[in-house]
């Protein structure tokens, strides 16, 4: 008995001693979401969050919204898309120190929620049926045909095009209409495969990255998106983003995430009918990116968010890393990059690659 005892303990010291990390998964990792004056942070899935972001150097605080189970969010114009559990909810941002509820499209979202206590349903109703919320706009405002400057990270799993909303969960694409803003109208539900993770818009298609694989589908009939192409990969979590004639994905391993290897994985997608591997770059524990003129921005956790130049395939330069934070998606814009990482949201000047100046951090 003693003996089994002292061996108990020892097991838990050694426990204790190591320490432990939880997995971080995009399920509790915080969302952002840039508009022209605006960062928008989701965040412990209770509340959203708004700065005012004109001067990056000194961003202040704004407002918050308090929404059960929200993960994701998208902005058109004035209008702020979240999810609550199943249900879409719209917000009207046009004064964003109060922002106040204008539609709801019930039961849309099921399988990312399918575990949550108190959560299931089957019925899609509200937007333009009706959605017996406390304001009804008698003047919406109409948006601009691409949604303007609004911007998700890598991670998002909200995108707009073409006047529609996107949203993948674990296995399925929802498309809504939003020619008339305030009142998206539910067109479609697409399945799409298990372990959906991410959406990422560019051009005439939607990327969709998997644990299985990167998803390609046309919009071309934004209404009606058609896959063209699977493009697969050892089972990891991937998020996506595209630059020209390539995509870049990051495969990161873990307990939830499954045993590829973690790496940076550039794939040639001129013909998107065929997407091929042209370059894998090791990382330590890449979550998401972002690119521009073949920069790439890697949050790669514990080894920090690393600054590759892939301009020359054949010899990959890494321009810097910057250590001392556990960085986790970005977005890049106007050479600031805004970095949502475990002690907060870091926002550097990257007008040169090689030399990033913090610029501010949101707490």
């Amino acid at each position: 008995m003693k003996k089994t005892f002292y061996i108990f303990a020892l097991l838990v010291l050694l426990f204790f001693s190591v320490g432990y990390r939880t997995e971080v998964t995009n399920n509790n990792i915080s969302k952002i979401y840039l508009t022209d004056s605006l960062l928008l942070k989701s965040e412990s899935q209770s509340v959203i969050k708004l700065y005012n972001i004109t001067n990056p150097a000194s961003p202040n605080y704004v407002s918050s919204i308090s929404l059960t189970g929200n993960k994701d969010i998208a902005v058109n114009n004035v209008y702020l898309y979240a999810d609550s559990y199943a249900d879409l909810i719209i917000y009207n941002i046009y004064n964003p120190a109060l922002p106040n509820i204008v539609d709801t499209i019930k039961n849309v979202f099921q399988k990312s929620y399918m575990y949550d206590y108190g959560f299931w349903g089957n019925d899609v109703y509200g937007g333009n049926s009706g959605c017996n919320c406390s304001t009804q706009e008698s003047s919406p405002v109409y948006p601009t045909f691409d949604g303007g400057r609004n911007t998700g990270g890598s991670l998002a799993r909200f995108t707009i095009a073409k006047n529609y909303l996107y949203c993948v969960d674990a296995s399925d694409l929802s498309v809504f209409d939003l020619s008339i803003p305030s009142y998206p109208t539910f067109k479609a539900k697409i399945n799409v495969g298990w372990d959906i993770e991410t959406i990422y818009s560019y051009g005439n298609h939607l990327f969709i990255g998997g644990m299985n694989g990167m998803y390609v589908y046309s919009i071309s009939d934004p209404k009606n998106p058609i896959q063209i192409s699977v493009f697969t990969h050892a089972r990891a979590c991937d998020p996506v983003v595209v630059e020209d004639n390539r995509a870049y994905v990051t495969l990161r391993n873990g307990s939830a995430c499954g045993p590829s290897e973690n790496a940076l994985h550039i794939l040639d997608i001129t013909n998107l009918s065929n997407p091929s591997l042209i370059k894998s770059v090791l990382m330590d524990e890449p979550y998401g990116l972002s690119v521009e003129n073949k920069i790439v921005y890697v949050c790669d956790g514990i080894g920090g968010i690393k600054i590759l130049n892939t301009a020359d395939l054949t010899q990959v330069q890494f321009l810097k890393v910057l250590g001392g934070t556990m960085p986790y998606d970005s977005i890049l814009r106007d050479n600031i990059l805004y970095v949502t990482a475990r002690d907060g949201i870091i926002i550097y000047n990257v007008f040169e690659p090689a030399s990033p100046v913090q610029l501010s951090m949101i707490r």
